[in-house]
């Protein structure tokens, strides 16, 4: 096997090409094969070895060393795909030749297309005098002057050579093929913003989708799970398919594709932009240029994405803060927004993100999750998705804890919904997220400091705020300094049945939690007081969890019981608690504990012991 290993830094700046015959060292020691100068590279970092046709690829360094998405932990070894990207801190590697010629020739085809693009665009945005501008869709003027340009661009389509006009149009249709399994459905809306000259190159572009999907089996009803299959196999019958296509329909092809990708640079967000329409993603991470990660199903995928270059990923990313007016430079280099759509962003970019320009894009379902959604995935069971109904009814005050990622906000936008509309909430949040169905609700949204300092309006102020709106419950999005006595307070003074949530990975790191963040008030007030008061306001802490396998699963459902002076501490009991069931499965099941309030939650549930805490 004769293998080349090709090394970019994360500004894709390329280092070398490493051909790998029988082993290849890497770390920053001098005396490895590839010597790497990073901190954060190990001596010895990991060790590459050819087997035959196959590669390895084994994690010697402290940091580790991704593979697509995989960590390899250290003294792991990995069997390497010709398609795999491996990342080590602050380098990517790409492995070609690994089997037969064909990924290589991909390889430098993406490469050609790379720079095919690249020079299109850099040439749009000179001749529009447009390098570094924020582009709007309502400049009408512009936007025509951007067509006429982009179209004379695009011309040069014709002068490309027959091998990468049929790798742009192979792409182009696999990703369509791609998106029709992720729709379930063909012909909704194609990726390609193309008018079609004729309704023949439409019906041929679509029966071409159709052809090689066919040609892999996959028909009717299309299965999500085979999107790895057809990125895989793809090429294997588009070979045999591409006839179906003219040579001008493979031209205009490849010219919308192309324009489809420069017009989301110039108007939208890049690579990112048809990511934002696909259903199932529920976060987009950004890791410099050409690091670009998606989040479905609680798993990561790589998408192959890319932005040409750190200027264009700027742009993006001051077109997604500019709506909220805040500024996006050295001085300060963290922001948070929101798109139009609803998603929350977070930025950072240098000399904070040292790897490049990170972005982070939490999605939200256009049909919220609701409680018995949760049962289904498991996340709880029946019967504790009816205790905290019944507990919701009962106007019980929740702090829902967990960890980051764990699925807190999920939850109390769920349990939030089963809140009587014929009450009036304030939900209180950082950033947008809650999307409660009550009619009669104030939203209320913090405010930073401009550059002057001036103008925050913290969590705690809008909590104080919202006491003179006359609310029957208050939500708070997520208590995480001094604002937890106010909330305490208000959860003690009439407004029963108030939520927020907290990072703390256990129900008594919660209480402990909630203790250091009233101390940040600054009331100064004595800690028996204080545990005092998390005693008499917060009757239940639901504690939820994300598990190996990537599920969420509620751990525990506990009732604070009250405060024991002669131990000076706050009471817990759990009622409900994750458990392995006789089958093996992870199961949150009832404890023996009979809550203070089953009475109380009896009534107010129109419900029964047994649909409680019975197991048939």
């Amino acid at each position: 096997m004769t293998a080349l290993i090709h090394v970019h830094d994360i500004q894709n700046n390329r280092i070398g090409e490493f051909r790998l015959k029988d082993r290849l060292l890497l770390g920053k020691s001098e005396g490895c094969d590839i010597a790497l100068s990073s901190p954060y590279i190990s001596p010895e970092h990991a060790l590459f070895e050819a087997e035959g046709p196959q590669a390895f690829v084994k994690s010697l360094g402290l940091n580790g060393l991704l593979v697509n998405d995989t960590d390899v932990p250290r003294g792991e070894r990995h069997k390497l795909n010709p398609e795999d990207v491996i990342s080590v801190p602050g380098f990517v590697l790409h492995v070609t030749g690994l089997r037969a010629t064909e990924r290589s020739t991909d390889y430098e085809m993406e490469r050609q297309l790379s720079d095919f693009k690249r020079d299109i665009h850099r040439e749009l945005l000179e001749s529009a005098n447009l390098t570094g501008v924020v582009m709007e869709d309502h400049d009408a003027d512009m936007a025509a002057e951007v067509d006429v340009k982009l179209t004379r661009l695009l011309e040069r389509i014709t002068g490309i050579s027959n091998e990468l006009l049929e790798y742009i149009v192979m792409k182009a249709v696999r990703e369509e093929a791609v998106n029709t399994i992720v729709r379930g459905r063909l012909k909704e809306g194609h990726r390609l913003s193309m008018a079609w000259e004729a309704a023949s190159d439409r019906i041929a572009f679509d029966q071409m989708v159709a052809t090689c999907l066919a040609g892999m089996g996959i028909t009717g009803a299309y299965d999500k799970s085979t999107i790895a299959e057809v990125r895989d196999r793809f090429s294997e019958v588009y070979d045999t398919d591409s006839r179906v296509l003219s040579l001008q329909q493979k031209q205009y092809i490849a010219r919308e594709s192309i324009r489809t990708d420069i017009l989301a640079l110039i108007y939208g967000l890049g690579p990112l932009e048809d990511l934002l329409q696909l259903p199932g993603v529920t976060v987009i991470m950004v890791v410099g240029k050409d690091k670009i990660f998606i989040e479905k199903g609680g798993g990561l995928e790589v998408t192959g994405r890319s932005f040409p270059n750190e200027d264009d990923l700027n742009v993006a990313v001051n077109r997604m803060v500019r709506p909220i007016g805040r500024a996006l430079n050295r001085a300060e280099p963290i922001v948070d927004a929101r798109l139009a759509d609803g998603s929350r962003v977070h930025v950072v970019i240098a000399p904070v993100a040292i790897h490049g320009t990170s972005v982070t894009i939490r999605r939200f379902r256009e049909e919220p999750f609701t409680i018995a959604d949760l049962v289904e995935f498991g996340s709880m069971t029946r019967q504790a998705a009816n205790f905290l109904k019944g507990c919701i009814l009962a106007r019980k005050n929740m702090v829902i804890s967990g960890g980051t990622g764990s699925g807190k906000t999920t939850l109390l936008n769920v349990l939030g919904a089963l809140i009587p509309y014929d009450q009036r909430l304030v939900v209180i949040e950082d950033s947008a997220e809650l999307q409660l169905p009550q009619p009669n609700q104030v939203n209320l949204e913090t405010r930073k400091a401009n550059l002057e300092g001036k103008g925050e309006i913290p969590i705690k102020d809008l909590v104080r705020a919202s006491l003179r709106m006359r609310p029957d419950r208050i939500v708070v999005g997520e208590c995480r300094s001094g604002e937890a006595l106010d909330m305490l307070q208000a959860m003690n003074t009439g407004h029963d049945g108030s939520m927020t949530t907290g990072h703390a990975n256990s129900p008594t790191e919660m209480i402990q939690r909630l203790q250091v963040m009233v101390m940040e008030a600054g009331e100064d007030m004595p800690v028996n007081a204080i545990r005092q008061q998390i005693a008499a306001a917060v009757d239940l802490i639901v504690q939820i969890q994300r598990q190996r396998d990537r599920s969420r699963k509620i751990t525990y459902i506990s009732e604070v019981c009250g405060y024991d002076a002669d131990e000076d501490e706050v009471v817990i009991e759990h009622i409900f608690r994750l458990v392995e069931t006789p089958g093996g499965a992870m199961e949150l099941r009832f404890t023996g504990y009979l809550p203070t309030f089953i009475d109380t939650l009896l009534d107010a549930g129109d419900t029964s012991l047994e649909e409680l805490f019975s197991w048939n």
